[in-house]
């Protein structure tokens, strides 16, 4: 294989088939050749019918569009990450299905006075009062988001200091919201 003629960028081909013949186990990589396309290279041991292990074999499987639609992604979440860290003026709070916190915007920073790094991995159920804790208000919301894909809610949440509450409201019918300076606790 030291002798084929290709474009790939691969110099450790000799050596993937060095390691797959010492080892009798296949190993993939994935290789670009240099007009931009991208294989995923399969190195595996070439066993005869008598059970002796005669060489290697290489094969190649395009995954040129597979990559470009792996780039496409991370570049449309990059876009969406800037969108929500720029919602300074509304708390994007995203939770996994514990209602673990996973996505803390400086939106939700502002509002409730906790950082990012202090939220991300715990309860999310801080953010009730009380009162909707011991009414299982964060479990019918999570039950609400799971079934419909978000869960905006009008209430009261709490802030970090535990005085002053801050009331979210609707996107679809939501009236004006008070600058926080002028939301008091109840």
């Amino acid at each position: 294989l030291s002798d084929l003629r290709h474009q790939l960028q691969y110099p450790d081909v000799a050596a993937d088939v060095s390691t797959v013949l010492e080892r009798l186990a296949p190993m993939e990589r994935e290789v670009a050749d240099q007009e931009g396309r991208w294989f995923l290279a399969r190195v595996l041991p070439y066993r005869t019918s008598e059970d002796f292990i005669a060489g290697a074999v290489l094969t190649l499987v395009d995954i040129t569009a597979r990559k470009h639609a792996e780039q496409a992604l991370a570049e449309s979440e990059e876009r969406v990450r800037m969108v929500i860290d720029a919602a300074r003026e509304h708390a994007i709070i995203s939770m996994d299905l514990d209602r673990r916190i996973t996505g803390w915007n400086p939106g939700a920073e502002h509002m409730f006075r906790r950082r990012e790094e202090d939220v991300v991995g715990t309860a999310s159920d801080f953010i009730f009062t009380a009162e909707e804790r011991a009414d299982g208000v964060p479990e019918a919301e999570a039950a609400t988001a799971l079934a419909q894909g978000r869960a905006c809610d009008e209430r009261w949440h709490v802030r970090a200091d535990g005085e002053l509450l801050v009331r979210l409201t609707r996107a679809e019918d939501a009236p004006p919201v008070p600058p926080l300076d002028q939301v008091t606790a109840r």
